[in-house]
């Protein structure tokens, strides 16, 4: 779907090509950072109309507002840092805020079991993260460069996150910051990865993973309804990000970034992402809510311990 509407915003036709399906799975990135706040609380109907809605207001403000079809963009994010990120965790998180927290939360929880396989998910995602940055960039250096310096943001959050749960959980380590704050410098660089240096992209990426470790030990944002933490994991990190790419083109020399752009592009995402998620927030509200939260059993005959299944 994504692939078809974008595609004929952008180019007024329906020619698929290779950046047609990258620029659909991009489109999906959104949606599913977006469904990470409301995981657990939704109906499938629901799901389904979330996915079709935010589709079409993302590529609108892709094509239309940020004019990323145009031969001079209105701003430059070749990793999605407000394009994705900074658009799919306020979409999600106007969405919550409107739905409003579950009614109970008690079976929101992990186990030992699933701690541990999740942190698997984190390093696919750390492995992958700096094609999705440089992926759509053409061959050359400035690929090159975002490739290098996205893994470098993603260590250096990685290091930050290590170093400070331990402070502020009592000398712990904590699966919810190591499963999400590490990856929080690939969202933050993504807007200037081809444009900054090596140490540019080590503070980022260092200062992302910081701001994330906070987010997730502390909760100062939409933690009542966040089921996932996307505020703290793209949220902040890529308004963070967005900022960044503001500023650079007064530290760098020959960028092509004009920083009223940037401002003006991350601005208006986020006032785009706040109304659009509020109004579909109110469209599922009218659709219906499950009456049980984070439970399987709502739309799913589970099986029990023993994996005989419940009749």
């Amino acid at each position: 779907f994504a692939v078809l509407i974008e595609t004929y915003m952008g180019k007024g036709s329906l020619e698929i090509d290779f950046l047609s399906l990258l620029n659909g799975n991009f489109a999906v990135a959104a949606v599913l950072i977006s469904f990470g706040g409301l995981i657990g609380k939704i109906s499938p109907m629901q799901i389904t109309v979330l996915t079709l809605v935010e589709l079409l207001c993302y590529c609108a403000n892709k094509v239309f507002f940020l004019k990323q079809y145009e031969s001079s963009p209105l701003i430059a994010d070749c990793g999605g840092t407000i394009i994705i990120h900074v658009f799919g965790a306020y979409f999600g998180l106007c969405a919550c805020k409107v739905l409003g927290p579950p009614k109970d939360d008690k079976l929101n929880a992990s186990s030992y079991t699933s701690d541990i396989f999740s942190l698997v998910g984190t390093v696919f995602l750390w492995l992958f993260w700096p094609s999705f940055v440089a992926g759509a960039l053409p061959s050359g250096a400035g690929q090159t460069t975002a490739l290098i310096n996205t893994v470098l943001a993603l260590l250096a959050s990685s290091v930050a996150t290590f170093a400070l749960t331990p402070i502020i959980e009592n000398g712990k380590l904590t699966t919810v910051p190591i499963q999400n704050a590490t990856l929080a410098g690939g969202v933050s660089i993504g807007a200037t990865a081809n444009l900054v240096g090596p140490f540019g992209a080590l503070v980022i990426g260092g200062c992302a993973g910081l701001l994330s470790t906070v987010g997730f030990t502390k909760s100062p944002f939409f933690g009542d309804c966040d089921t996932c933490g996307i505020s703290n994991l793209h949220g902040m990190p890529g308004i963070f990000g967005g900022l960044v790419s503001i500023a650079v083109p007064f530290m760098y020399h020959g960028t092509g970034l004009v920083a009223a752009n940037q401002a003006i592009g991350l601005a208006g995402t986020l006032a785009v992402a706040c109304v659009t998620g509020a109004t579909t927030g109110f469209i599922l509200q009218a659709l219906g809510t499950p009456e049980e939260s984070f439970t399987d059993d709502t739309f799913w005959a589970e099986c029990d311990d023993k994996g005989i299944a419940k009749q």
